[in-house]
């Protein structure tokens, strides 16, 4: 593995607050949150030089966008699908840029999944559903099961029956991840804490799967600048380093609502060990090093699947692990300390990496971890980055 620790660093962060205008403009969201991360970065708009767009409207393609934007010295740019998966593979195709002198300083880009999305965008959900063998997300409408949510919820289910426990006690994921977020100014929930009450009488979406597990589709936009580190270095704000990277496990074993031999879909049902993780490595640390975690939390039981998946807790034991405020302020991992997909917006991992940066920065707030060195974004399908500060 080539070594990127601590060779590139991100210089600014910008996001914008989240609401759900049905009527939002995607490209304000986006102007936004490129202009505070170039102010945040010290940067004007000229000295960007790269672009990678993750997730955006038509208009904000890599084509259209630096011209909408008014960057006017763009020589390197990168589009890429979205999904929470490929947000540290985005990441990294910016890392990789810098480190080839393809450009000094890349935007990052992505807005979250819009209500615009929800409103106009099914056509191209259908789309995804009628790929040989059903969709990405375990889709399957000659057998009815069009909801994104239908394959989490089978893989909950497949993971209660095999290993136990109640599934009342999912709630603790939820009601976690809005006490976070009650903390955060820019989360769609911020200043409305929910109960363990609150949970069981939220309605069954896709049983076992409720309203309050489900992610929420709202408009924002976020940028991250990536640079190297001794431009970094001259930045106004404490650098953040890359530290390691892991792109997208693939196959028929991978399946990003589960986690790996859970026996869901094409998976082999079989006894799990998390194995060493290249992302550590990289970055020189153990997984007991790491202070804040983010996770992939488009439904409240991939948080749990992200966690057995990465070894946090072993096989089978992630519904207990999370009990008692283990992830929650004070905890021994706070863990999606931005509200995550659950209570600020569904941002595929960009809202997870722009929060980790000011923990690592001291910059949270009321959301605060004391004294944060090591944070790292995760998903089951083991995409990770690692994040440090000095």
């Amino acid at each position: 593995m080539i070594a990127v620790r601590n060779r590139t660093a991100i210089a600014g962060i910008g996001r914008t607050v989240t609401d759900r205008d049905p009527d939002v403009d995607p490209m304000a969201h986006l102007a936004q949150a490129l202009t505070s991360a170039c102010a945040d970065a010290g940067l004007s708009r000229r000295e960007i030089d790269g672009v990678i767009v993750n997730l955006a409207p038509e208009e904000g393609s890599m084509d259209k966008l630096p011209e909408m934007l008014g960057l006017p010295s763009v020589r390197w740019s990168f589009q890429s699908w979205f999904h929470g998966r490929l947000e540290p593979t985005c990441l990294a195709t910016g890392v990789w840029a810098v480190l080839a002198g393809q450009a000094d300083y890349v935007a990052c880009i992505s807005t979250s999944q819009t209500l615009a999305d929800f409103k106009h965008g099914y056509e191209t959900r259908g789309r995804e559903k009628s790929r040989e063998g059903g969709g990405p997300h375990l889709e399957n409408p000659p057998s009815g099961l069009i909801s994104v949510g239908g394959g989490a919820a089978l893989a909950w289910r497949k993971y209660l029956t095999k290993y136990g426990g109640d599934p009342d006690a999912l709630g603790a994921v939820a009601v976690t991840q809005r006490e976070w977020a009650h903390r955060q100014p820019e989360a769609y929930f911020c200043g409305r804490p929910i109960s363990q009450a609150d949970y069981l009488a939220s309605p069954y979406v896709v049983e076992p799967l409720r309203l309050l597990d489900h992610c929420v589709p709202g408009n924002a936009a976020f940028c991250l600048i990536v640079t190297t580190a001794e431009r970094a270095r001259d930045a106004p704000k404490p650098p953040v380093y890359v530290s390691g990277l892991q792109g997208s496990s693939s196959g028929r074993e991978h399946f990003i609502f589960s986690r790996t031999g859970l026996g869901v879909g094409q998976q082999t049902d079989e006894p799990y060990v998390a194995p060493d993780m290249p992302v550590y490595a990289a970055a020189g640390i153990s997984r007991d090093e790491v202070q804040v975690f983010g996770a992939l939390d488009a439904f409240s039981p991939v948080v749990l699947f992200t966690l057995e998946e990465f070894g946090f807790c072993a096989e089978g034991e992630a519904l207990d692990w999370v009990q008692d405020g283990r992830t929650a302020p004070g905890g021994v991992l706070p863990l999606n300390t931005c509200g995550g997909g659950l209570s600020d917006v569904e941002s595929f991992g960009w809202g997870h990496t722009v929060d980790l940066v000011r923990q690592l920065r001291g910059e949270a707030g009321d959301a605060q971890v004391p004294g944060v060195k090591v944070a790292q974004y995760a998903t089951p399908d083991r995409s990770s980055i690692i994040l440090t500060a000095d």
